[in-house]
């Protein structure tokens, strides 16, 4: 047999790996986020995810892949109940989105205990909006009584 034909060869245990690593990828849970858009009367933000993610090319290396603008994406005010603590965010302004295990549409649109809809887990549409100043050019400010 000469080299032209000669298939490389990996165990299984290099398989599963492979495998292992390209799962995780997908698997997201909390990532910084820039507001793009505010809607107060909606309580959401559209974000960008100001780092790239690094997608497995199948070869042992790493691609950079720029994460998708999202839309629609609830705030995480403080607070509870009919109570919260809100303030005007503004495009630029810096957070934290926190993935949740599971898509929130079906709860938030319903309100109550629903089925999860889908089987998919840890995905970008599980996020919630957590505003917080994050990079070191941007230090937190108090607010002046």
């Amino acid at each position: 047999m000469s080299n032209d034909d000669a298939t490389e060869q990996i165990t299984l245990d290099e398989l599963i790996g492979i495998a292992l690593e390209a799962r995780m990828a997908e698997v997201h849970t909390a990532l910084p986020a820039v507001v793009t858009e505010y809607d107060r009367s909606a309580g959401t933000v559209g974000v960008t995810v100001p780092i790239s993610r690094m997608i497995p090319d199948g070869s042992g290396n790493f691609v950079a892949e720029p994460y998708p603008a999202l839309k629609d994406i609830r705030i995480e005010w403080p607070g509870c109940g009919k109570f919260l603590i809100t303030w005007p965010l503004e495009k630029g302004d810096e957070g934290v989105l926190v993935i949740c295990q599971h898509n929130l549409g079906p709860w938030r649109t319903a309100g109550d205990a629903v089925e999860a809809g889908d089987t998919a887990m840890h995905t970008l549409d599980g996020a919630v909006f957590r505003p917080a100043p994050l990079t070191d050019g941007k230090p937190p400010t108090t607010a002046s009584a």
